[in-house]
């Protein structure tokens, strides 16, 4: 905005404020706007002044904003248009839904007759808006999807994201899930592209509500803290307070109080460095009805008592019922007469406030006859609803004893549904727990079998080396009865060479190296010849010599040299032994023997 335009704005707001309550008051100003000469610089000031009041606390603007309609003044019927949408704006910000909606529709039809597309794509989008505040959803998505269809033939644009945005709002009021997720997801994609974070947050928020209204809570939580994580990196401090009672029922909704109330402190604590009573009045009574699902009434009243005045009436009415109920809890009448008594008041005015604004839309709509009768009849019906009060007061106090039993009983059942829940829980974590020992004792036992099978053929080999010893010694000592045999044959000394012969045959059958053997079996083969004796007692000893030494997987010339018999014999033991054993011929006699 260049200098001129700013002092001018500066000096026609002073007007506006000191000649607001004078009948004449807008006639200065306007002419003021109208001697601006250039449409655009005058639609610019326009905007400004626009967007300035919007906000301000200027007494009669419904009258200041007819003024401009009627008596502004463009050489160009598309400045007029764009002004119209501005002014419908600010005839949404005081609920005159109306007067914008034909405003819109007249630019609509300005645009369409000069073919300027996105000045008729915007039209659209506000008309969408309008009819979706007035309720009128069908119309609302129809003027959206136009304006959404015309944005998508334009170059892209941040306007195309508040499209898909405003498009899954309504199909989420006609309760169209699948839709209203789609265009949900599509605008954030969009507020992505364009870095816009403020919005990528409010579409966040926008999908949590949507994933809470249908029960998905843990994708409804992940949306809500996206949101809250923006709006905390971009110090919205109010915008992140809107979000804490959504995300605290959440955590409600999963039994996680103590997340819900550390959230709801963690907010009162940053709020309290602003000066926001009215925000923090909110935090409060979210805080303290918490604490009265808890139980913890002492402080739930506490709280409730802090922020009611602070609260707008609909939710300090909500407050003080919310204090009728503690004060039943804790059998405090005098309390309850109080709160139920503020409860009732503000509830009758809100009723009366709801009736003044029917009746001052009627003023504004009608001027004829039927306009008053109607205000009347909604007069004489405000009456009527004030003689009633009594009698729907003792009403209500029967209410609330029937609902004072119901609540007894809720709490009763989610007493017993926690019970069970805590049961189940401590059942799966002891289902896991001998899983884990389960596991623990397999491995166990898989190291002690693998210990076994090292022992065992370390074992083996320990044996298989004394019979290797046993082995090389008989066949020494055999070598050595041949030699003497030799020199008997051959007519030599005979007296002292038989003595040795029979010295050395003497030890050649002595028993002692066999049960050395069979001490150090028995260690590695517990109860092996035990079995044997119990269930085949024909078995003699050299059969049993004859098992032990396969156990160990001699070979045949091995156990030949260790029974100092000859190889054939040994096959001749094998046979013999299998028919004591009675062993088919399909079956191996090691196999057999393994298995003992």
């Amino acid at each position: 905005m260049n200098t001129r335009l700013f002092f001018l704005l500066f000096f026609l707001l002073g007007d506006f404020y000191v000649y607001s309550n004078k009948t004449d008051s807008y006639n200065l100003p306007i002419t003021q706007i109208n001697e601006i000469s250039n449409d655009s610089l005058r639609l610019q000031y326009l905007d400004s002044l626009l967007s300035t009041l919007a906000t301000s606390q200027m007494d009669n603007k419904l009258a200041f904003y007819d003024s401009l309609e009627k008596n502004i003044h463009f050489s160009h019927e598309k400045f007029k248009a764009e002004f119209y949408l501005n002014l419908t704006s600010n005839y949404s910000y005081i609920n005159q839904y109306q007067k914008g909606k034909l405003l819109s529709l007249q630019a609509a039809e300005v645009f369409t007759r000069l073919g300027d597309k996105p000045q008729l794509a915007k039209a659209y989008y506000i008309l969408g808006l309008i009819h979706n505040k007035i309720n009128d959803l069908d119309d609302a998505l129809n003027y959206l999807l136009k304006s959404l269809q015309i944005q998508e033939d334009l170059s892209p644009s941040i306007n195309l994201a508040h499209a898909y945005n405003a498009i899954g709002g309504v199909y989420d009021l006609l309760e169209k899930d699948s839709k209203s997720f789609e265009y949900y997801q599509k605008a954030l994609k969009q507020f992505k592209i364009y870095g816009n974070l403020k919005a990528q947050a409010l579409a966040y928020n926008n999908l949590g509500l949507l994933m809470q209204r249908q029960g998905n809570i843990k994708d409804a939580l992940d949306f809500m803290l996206q949101a809250q994580e923006i709006f905390e990196s971009e110090q919205e401090v109010r915008l992140q307070t809107r979000l804490i009672p959504n995300i605290a029922s959440l955590y409600i909704d999963l039994g996680e109080f103590e997340k819900a109330e550390h959230i709801y402190l963690k907010a009162s604590k940053s709020l309290s460095q602003y000066e926001d009573p009215n925000t923090l009045a909110h935090i409060n009574a979210g805080l303290g009805n918490l604490y009265m699902n808890m139980g913890k009434l002492e402080q739930a009243e506490r709280l409730l008592r802090k922020a009611a005045p602070f609260l707008q009436p609909f939710n300090a009415m909500r407050v003080y019922s919310n204090l009728a109920s503690i004060d039943t809890l804790r059998n405090d009448y005098k309390a309850f007469a109080h709160d139920h008594l503020k409860y009732v008041t503000l509830k009758d005015s809100i009723y009366d406030e709801e009736k003044m604004l029917k009746i001052s839309e009627l003023e504004n709509s009608y001027e004829s006859k039927l306009k008053d009768k109607e205000i009347q009849l909604l007069q004489k019906d405000n009456k009527i609803k004030r003689s009633q009060l009594l009698f729907m007061v003792i009403a209500i106090v029967a209410i609330l004893l029937l609902l004072l039993t119901l609540y007894f009983r809720y709490r009763v059942l989610m007493h017993q549904k926690k019970l069970n829940l805590i049961q189940i829980e401590k059942q799966n974590f002891e289902k896991l727990r001998l899983e884990e020992n389960y596991y623990a004792e397999q491995k166990i036992r898989e190291i002690q079998k693998r210990k076994y099978h090292e022992d065992l053929d370390e074992k083996n080999r320990q044996l298989a080396s004394a019979s290797f010893h046993t082995i090389s010694k008989n066949k020494t000592l055999k070598q050595v009865s041949d030699s003497i045999q030799d020199f008997l044959e051959n007519d030599k000394p005979k007296t002292s060479l038989n003595h040795l012969q029979k010295l050395i045959n003497n030890n050649l059958n002595l028993d002692e190296d066999w049960e050395q053997f069979k001490l150090q079996f028995e260690k590695v083969n517990p109860d092996f010849f035990k079995k044997l004796h119990n269930n085949y007692k024909q078995l003699t000893d050299n059969d049993l010599r004859l098992l032990a030494y396969m156990r160990i997987n001699l070979s045949t010339k091995e156990i030949a040299q260790m029974l100092n018999i000859s190889s054939k014999s040994v096959n001749m033991s094998r046979y013999r032994l299998r028919k004591k054993i009675g062993l088919d011929k399909d079956e191996e006699l090691r196999d057999f023997i393994q298995n003992i």
